[in-house]
């Protein structure tokens, strides 16, 4: 989710994405980097892109579907690495 604005945004949007095969019982842990780019959106009026900061929820799992990892992160202000 996103955080409130005026602008309707969608429920979910795909980030980071990366597959990574598991055998049955292995575990393995990953990271992905997601860029500031990736939370902007079109603002019609001042005809730029815009950051929202907030709290944004991060899912991961099998499918959008079958979350299996969820958090939810307060960005309140852009930094570098976000």
């Amino acid at each position: 989710m996103y955080p409130e604005t005026a602008l309707k945004r969608p429920n979910k949007q795909l980030v980071g994405l990366s597959r990574i095969t598991l055998d049955k019982g292995e575990t393995k842990s990953i990271s992905f980097k997601v860029s500031k780019e990736q939370f902007k959106y079109w603002d019609v009026d001042t005809n730029g892109w815009k950051f929202d900061p907030g709290e944004f929820d991060f899912k991961m799992g099998a499918s959008s579907g079958d979350i299996r990892l969820y958090q939810a992160i307060d960005i309140n202000q852009y930094k570098r690495g976000i």
